[in-house]
């Protein structure tokens, strides 16, 4: 019944182990899964974990003897959206597999915000490296130190930051490294196309 496979799908919200499928792209002893399962290597690929954020059922379509389930779904990356589908099966008895898989994010940039092939041109950096990374304006002193690939005063923020010059440039990826007992931000990936 719906009820039955709304309530199963709750199981998979949140934080939980996927096992992903032997003819994935994963690399075991860097080889993809799929080409040593193709070959008939016998594999096992352990569970790892993956967060469900979010699974919106679109419709249930009864379709005898199948049941048709479209669902939209927020998750974190590495999540594999066909071994939700066979897991859903398996928690139904009944087996589960994908018959479309559409992807309408790839973060931080929306389906309608991408471009065909034939229309694809690149964006630059400054436009966008705002939306993955937290930025730091850097002055020119600064910048001059980052392109020699030395470090500059440590940053605010944690993590990886884009330093941006005055002129809403990328120059820099820095991440907060201690040397020498001090806290510096020191660059993790250069703009080779900066100017000293």
């Amino acid at each position: 019944s719906n009820e039955i496979i709304l309530s199963e799908l709750e199981k998979f919200k949140g934080k939980i182990k996927q096992k992903p499928s032997a003819v994935s792209a994963i690399k075991i002893d860097g080889k993809s899964a799929h080409a040593r399962v193709r070959a008939g290597e016998n594999i096992n690929i352990p569970e790892r974990d993956v967060v469900i954020d979010e699974i919106l059922v679109n419709e249930i379509r009864h379709k005898h003897p199948s049941i048709e389930v479209d669902i939209s779904v927020t998750c974190s990356a590495g999540t594999y959206i066909r071994a939700i589908a066979r897991d859903l099966g398996n928690a139904l008895n009944c087996g589960g597999h994908l018959i479309a898989l559409r992807r309408t994010l790839v973060s931080p940039f929306l389906l309608d915000q991408c471009k065909s092939i034939n229309d694809a041109q690149l964006i630059p950096i400054a436009d966008v490296v705002d939306k993955i990374f937290p930025v730091r304006t850097i002055n020119s002193a600064e910048k001059r130190e980052i392109l020699f690939g030395r470090s500059i005063d440590q940053s605010s923020e944690q993590g990886v930051m884009a330093a941006i010059d005055n002129n809403k440039q990328f120059v820099a990826l820095l991440e907060n490294k201690t040397i020498n007992a001090n806290i510096v931000a020191s660059p993790i990936l250069v703009n080779g196309t900066g100017e000293k």
